[in-house]
């Protein structure tokens, strides 16, 4: 392992040799050190020190409190904030995500004792590079395995989103949970109820767009999970999830939901922001009408094919087992230029006006009856337009 030198990494390592310097203890920790060991770039660096948030934000200027509750100090970078945590311990979790009481404490033992998992506990001397392990972290991160400290249910009994997270965990490093650990988590699935809406899509989000999404939803199926969070989720799930790796947020969605009745239902319950509501919804639409697309008329086959969530549609059949109309679809797609799909319009308003037809809806209907036209092949040319159009409304 390597300590980083430049960018977030860098900052954080200066940050902390800074309050090493002004007789603190701090050390990098969690996620960070947990990815630096793997092998892995981390996404963000966390710290945690002796040093009370007073005495960090002194240190540091420009930075301001993030969680006074919980003495965190976010110190601003020139690449990202990094948050710096007093040590501390926590007791009492009335409302099963946050304490109810936070003590500051000396050392690093007491902080990690109250993280969620081992691999998640492990502190990383930036002037030694020694990694302190009081929860046997490394052991599991050279067994590939997600534990809880200490008692199981006790941990999500502090906090339920960590249900949902060791699932994440497993879709992003593909490691498996270990079994007192999983019991707990299957034991206490309905508790993932009063978890806010808004943080159970983070998690589900993160978990369908790791590196092993089919590993992770496997997991929130078997615990029931998935049952609490995503009823409407369909059988074969996890297989859709594993063929379609890599995709959007909004295909990964979809491959969980393709089947279902009421896929409406699941998505206003994620409270997905709109575009990616909307984006999800169009795939499911699409994958659903296209077993259709063989009988279509040209001019509707064609605006079925010029969808901007087109490729998804297709991604998604495939991965269901619709190779055949997928098939037949892409063909198409490759067969028509673009100019096939979007001819430019030989007529517009203005034309219309001049024949005399009332503005309204049926100015609609009219330029839409001319492109079904173009579409098909039967109109051409502007004259055979204004043909078609005196037909429709003389």
């Amino acid at each position: 392992m390597r300590l980083p030198l430049d960018g977030a990494g860098g900052e954080a390592v200066r940050i902390a040799l800074a309050l090493r310097d002004a007789g603190h203890q701090a050390y990098l920790v969690g996620g960070c050190v947990r990815d630096l060991l793997l092998g892995r770039e981390p996404l963000d660096y966390d710290i945690a020190t002796s040093a009370r948030p007073g005495a960090v934000e002194a240190l540091f200027p420009g930075s301001g409190l993030a969680g006074a509750h919980f003495g965190v100090v976010l110190v601003p970078g020139a690449a990202q904030a990094v948050q710096v945590a007093t040590f501390r311990g926590e007791n009492g979790y009335s409302d099963g995500r946050r304490p109810d009481r936070v003590s500051f404490e000396a050392g690093p033992e007491q902080d990690a004792a109250r993280r969620d998992f081992t691999i998640n506990a492990l502190f990383l001397d930036p002037a030694t590079e020694q990694v302190l392990d009081f929860t046997g972290g490394r052991t599991d991160l050279e067994n590939r395995v997600v534990r809880a400290i200490g008692h199981p249910a006790a941990r999500f009994q502090e906090d339920r989103l960590r249900l949902l997270r060791a699932a994440r965990f497993v879709a992003q490093l593909g490691f498996t949970i270990e079994p007192a650990t999983f019991a707990a988590m299957a034991a206490m699935a309905s508790g993932v109820q009063t978890v806010a809406r808004e943080r159970v899509r983070e998690e589900l989000l993160k978990l369908l767009t790791a590196a092993q999404p089919d590993a992770g939803v496997a997991c929130l199926e078997l615990s029931g999970l998935m049952r609490e969070i995503l009823p409407e989720a369909t059988a074969g799930a996890a297989g859709r999830a594993a063929r379609l790796t890599g995709g959007s947020k909004a295909l990964m969605l979809a491959g969980l939901l393709f089947g279902s009745p009421h896929p409406d239902q699941a998505l206003a319950r994620l409270a997905l922001p709109r575009i990616l509501e909307e984006r999800t919804r169009a795939i499911l639409d699409g994958a659903a009408r296209l077993p259709g697309a063989p009988a279509m008329a040209v001019s509707e086959l064609k605006r079925f094919l010029r969808q901007p969530a087109i490729s998804e549609v297709l991604a998604l059949a495939r991965a269901a087992g619709g190779e055949e109309a997928a098939s037949f679809a892409a063909g198409r797609l490759e067969a028509w230029p673009p100019a096939a799909l979007w001819p430019d319009p030989l007529l517009g308003g203005r034309d219309l006006a001049a024949l005399g037809v009332p503005q309204g809806r049926l100015y609609s209907r009219i330029l839409t009856a001319v492109e079904d036209g173009q579409l098909a092949g039967t109109v051409r040319t502007r004259e055979e337009a204004l043909e078609l159009v005196r037909a429709l409304w003389s």
